[in-house]
Order: structure tokens, then C-alpha cells, then sequence
């Protein structure tokens, strides 16, 4: 089997990584690929897997030559790229609001559609990718992020309807809050919160059961239904 993780610094991403190691190639690749080097000591140190660094910037989508020697031999693909940003700068700094939109959309999108396209030849694979409740609807605290993760999600459903006859799999992965490091400066609610640990095994069992849309914790699930039938008149005055 062989795995490629884009963003593999991130910690849902390095937790994954621990779920096959065993018997796999893990392709982890990131903007900065020597921070990976303790990851794939231990990566094969604790297992049988041979782990190979690449190099992928989201910030610079046409930097694929690493990915496009790689992508014939690609089973899972784990789109694992998230920045959440300051929305107060971006809506007078334009370089920031393009860093949101960019590096968590637009700039994926040509690494996908490569693994994507050979995973169709081939009608086989597994395509993860890690959106966000936050691009369910629109919320004035996060709208840049949001409608990112928004036109990330609806890729994936497309994408999805798109393989699904290549007998290729695509999961959405909605995960609520999660406590990591882009995190760690919000006081986020402790019940409706997932450790990336439990990100990664939630992923794993979605993979194995073929899952099309999971939310890491089931609560989200009934959250964000509650939040979409708020009708937009009431909805516009409340601050969230």
C-alpha cells in the first residue's frame, strides 16, 4: 500500500501516519520537509513502513514534480492542509484573505486532481480530505475561512460523484473543534471538542468502511442541522 499525506507536519496527519505503519510506503509531504525528519525516524523505528519526505508548498500550487512521480503508485491520499487565519487582518489585508482562501482551496486542488487522475485509471483508491462545520454556513467571526472550507467541501461532494464510477472513494472528514496548535489560542468547548488522535482513528475507520461524510463527534452532526434551518432573517442579527 502506498500513502501519500499532504501537510504530514499537522498533528491529525502524524497520528494517521501511526495507523499504517505497517507494511506501507508513507509519502509525507510538507512546505518544510525537515521537520518531518523525527517523524520518519520513528515512523520506522516503531514499524515496517518505508517513509519517504517530499516537498509541497500550498502556497505555491504548480510545484508538483515531487507529487507527479509519485501519483501512479498512490492508494490513499490524505489531504490533511488547514490555516485558519486572522479574520479581522484579512478584511483589510488582501494577502492574508488570499492565504486563507488559497492554501485551504485553490491551491490543493492541482495535487488532488493528479492522484486523483491516476487513482481513475487505475479504478482504485482512496481520497481523504479534511474540510471543516465551519464551511456548513457562513458565521461573520470566520466568513474567509469558511467559505474556503465551503468550496473545499463541495469539491469533494463532486469529486465524489465523479469517481464513485471509477470505483474511487472520497471521504469528507468534518471534524468540529479540534485541539491542536492552530487551535490552541481559542477557548474552545471541551464536549464538542476531538483530539487529533481521535481524528486520525475516526479517518481510518471511515476509509475501511467507506464512508462518505463523517463528523468526528456525532453531536456536530445534529449541531450544524439545528444551525442550518436558522432562517437567514434571524440568523444575519446573531453573532457567532
Amino acid at each position: 500500500m502506498h500513502i501519500l499525506v499532504l501537510g504530514a507536519t499537522s498533528e491529525i496527519a502524524k497520528y494517521f501516519c501511526y495507523f499504517y505503519n505497517n507494511d506501507a510506503v508513507l509519502y509525507l509531504a510538507a512546505r518544510r520537509e525537515e521537520q518531518l525528519a523525527p517523524l520518519k525516524n520513528d515512523l520506522e523505528l516503531k514499524g515496517s513502513s518505508r517513509v519517504e519526505l517530499l516537498h509541497f508548498d500550498a502556497g505555491k500550487p504548480f510545484e508538483l514534480d515531487e507529487i507527479k512521480k509519485i501519483a501512479p503508485a498512490i492508494d490513499i491520499l490524505l489531504v490533511a492542509i488547514g490555516y485558519l487565519g486572522e479574520q479581522e487582518r484579512a478584511e483589510s489585508d488582501t494577502q492574508e484573505m488570499l492565504n486563507i482562501i488559497d492554501i485551504n482551496y485553490r491551491n490543493l486542488l492541482p495535487a488532488i486532481n493528479l492522484v486523483a487522475t491516476e487513482m481513475k485509471k487505475r479504478r482504485s483508491g482512496t481520497i481523504v480530505g479534511i474540510s471543516s462545520v465551519a464551511g456548513e454556513r457562513g458565521r461573520g467571526s470566520n466568513f474567509f475561512y469558511g467559505s474556503a472550507k465551503a468550496a473545499f467541501t463541495a469539491y469533494l461532494r463532486g469529486l465524489r460523484n465523479s469517481l464513485h464510477h471509477h470505483n474511487v472513494h472520497v471521504v469528507t472528514v468534518l471534524p468540529g473543534f479540534i485541539d491542536t496548535k492552530m487551535t490552541a489560542h481559542l477557548d474552545l468547548p471541551r464536549p464538542l471538542t476531538s483530539s487529533p488522535k481521535q481524528v486520525a482513528a475516526r479517518i481510518a475507520k471511515a476509509i475501511k468502511r467507506k464512508e462518505n461524510i463523517i463528523y468526528v463527534l456525532g453531536i456536530w452532526r445534529w449541531i450544524m442541522l439545528a444551525i442550518r434551518m436558522i432562517p437567514e432573517s434571524i440568523f444575519k442579527k446573531m453573532r457567532l
